[in-house]
């Protein structure tokens, strides 16, 4: 005599539980708060390198939705902006990836959103520094790639 048994009813509901619980933490219901200032940080002599606080923390709580307006106090609109994000308020870190950190920039400020609902918390760095040395021209650089 056979059983019956469903386990294919069974796997789609395992699949559409695990699904559920995946997609929760990947949606955007938190909504953009208003804009922190922040005026702390470093900015070099030169006006050229900005951070948000030292390498090793404290760093910026940046729970999901918040958002920072960093005064960064260059002499011009930054060419690059990193953030960084923690699980920790000091210690280790790695570079935001997706929606862990929206930024924009401007000769001011460069703002800093959490579009996600995770908590986390933020290290950035901004220069001004040309991205390409100014006496290069675009024949004299060589593709990483070519032999």
């Amino acid at each position: 005599m056979k059983t019956s048994r469903c386990p294919r009813g069974r796997n789609l509901l395992l699949l559409g539980a695990l699904v559920s619980a995946l997609s929760t933490g990947c949606s955007n219901d938190c909504p953009a708060e208003d804009p922190i200032s922040f005026k702390g940080g470093f900015t070099d002599p030169t006006r050229t390198f900005y951070r948000s606080s030292n390498p090793d923390g404290p760093f910026l709580h940046f729970p999901g939705g918040r958002v920072y307006d960093l005064v960064h106090g260059l002499r011009e609109t930054p060419s690059l902006v990193l953030p960084f994000v923690s699980f920790s308020q000091n210690g280790s870190m790695s570079v935001s990836p997706g929606n862990q950190s929206v930024i924009s920039i401007d000769d001011k400020i460069v703002r800093v959103q959490n579009a996600t609902c995770a908590e986390f918390y933020l290290f950035v760095v901004a220069t001004t520094l040309p991205l390409v040395p100014p006496d290069a021209d675009a024949g004299s650089l060589v593709d990483a790639g070519a032999e």
